[in-house]
């Protein structure tokens, strides 16, 4: 007998902020939540969930993912929740984000919703250039004057 079909389905995309409540601008540097809700009419196990970001003229900028973390989603049965949470590198603009669970192999998508939740970076006085911010320390070999 073949295996029972996956009947799996994304309820919710969120974007949350610091408070843990929705938000839908933020600043360059500041703390974002990204929040699937699901729900799984027979048993999934060790899904991988991601998610997608892509700046508003569709460039896509990079892919969150539980397998890639190497966090294991567990097995899922009824209504589930998975959040990510990272500090928002990029600059003013507006990005949508688009969520994805699959099988445990990574290869057969289970669901998805397409630019399911976005959300806006305001700009920031004389610091806006390119995409993202590039964070980092410098150092000098040579003597201070």
């Amino acid at each position: 007998m073949p295996p029972a079909l996956t009947r799996l389905e994304i309820t919710a995309v969120d974007v949350l902020g610091e408070s843990g409540r929705e938000q839908l601008q933020f600043h360059t540097g500041e703390a974002i939540t990204l929040r699937i809700t699901c729900r799984s009419e027979t048993p999934v196990d060790r899904p991988v969930v991601s998610f997608g970001i892509y700046r508003e003229d569709g460039l896509y900028l990079g892919l969150a993912s539980t397998e890639t973390a190497g966090f294991h989603t567990g097995r899922l049965r009824g209504a589930s929740e998975f959040r990510f949470q990272w500090e928002c590198p990029f600059n003013a603009g507006g990005y949508r984000v688009t969520a994805i669970i699959a099988d445990s192999a990574g290869r057969t998508v289970l669901a998805q919703a397409h630019s399911a939740a976005g959300f806006e970076v305001l700009p920031r006085p004389g610091f806006d250039h390119g995409a993202v911010r590039l964070d980092g320390h410098w150092s000098s070999s040579s003597p201070a004057s």
